[in-house]
């Protein structure tokens, strides 16, 4: 095993980056979109912890700041990554797992996108915000988002527009690994934040 983060270092370099907010997810979820609307609104999202590991983040990491973690149905979050291959369907399997040396493949992904949503939500914490990437786009989730960051004043909240058509890439493999871990995509898919 080769870590790409000292974990218990973490909340170091948090603080040495001067977050403001954290924004995690477990990939192909909209993480991207929601950091940059949070830039726009003056918030310290990104850094090189962020990028580094910090937004598919394994652990929830000892630390003051809040975060916001944003996931979606978990085949469609898979679907993304892999569209995406190799690049992103092997460095998000890095990150997840934080490891350079873990054993990329399809399933790898799926199990460490259904173990990331258990290790962000299992727990109730006071400074996560686990927001639907759905809700996002609609009323009810953007109020919560403020109510959480305290801020009524946050603007220009982006427009859903889908890009892709990622069941498209479904393939009868595919179908088969997400049938092998229905239970895990249901529990995701049924939670309520």
């Amino acid at each position: 095993m080769k870590p790409v983060v000292n974990l218990k270092k973490l909340p170091f370099f948090i603080k040495k980056d001067g977050l403001d907010i954290g924004i995690i997810s477990y990939g192909g979820c909209g993480s991207n979109c929601l950091t940059d609307f949070l830039k726009n609104n003056g918030y310290k999202v990104k850094s090189p912890i962020q990028n580094k590991i910090l937004c598919h983040c394994p652990v929830v990491p000892k630390s003051n700041i809040k975060f916001i973690y944003i996931y979606r149905d978990p085949r469609k979050a898979f679907l993304s990554q892999y569209r995406r291959k190799p690049r992103i369907w092997s460095i998000n399997q890095k990150k997840m797992s934080n490891d350079y040396h873990t054993k990329l493949s399809d399933e790898n992904l799926l199990k460490l996108i259904l173990f990331h949503f258990r290790t962000w939500t299992t727990k109730k914490r006071k400074n996560v915000l686990i927001i639907k990437y759905s809700d996002f786009f609609k009323d009810e989730g953007r109020e919560k988002i403020k109510k959480f960051l305290n801020n009524k004043n946050l603007e220009n909240f982006p427009v859903y527009v889908q890009k892709n058509k990622t069941e498209e890439l479904i393939t009868p493999e595919i179908q088969a690994l997400f049938n092998k871990y229905q239970k895990e995509i249901d529990y995701i898919n049924n939670y309520k934040p």
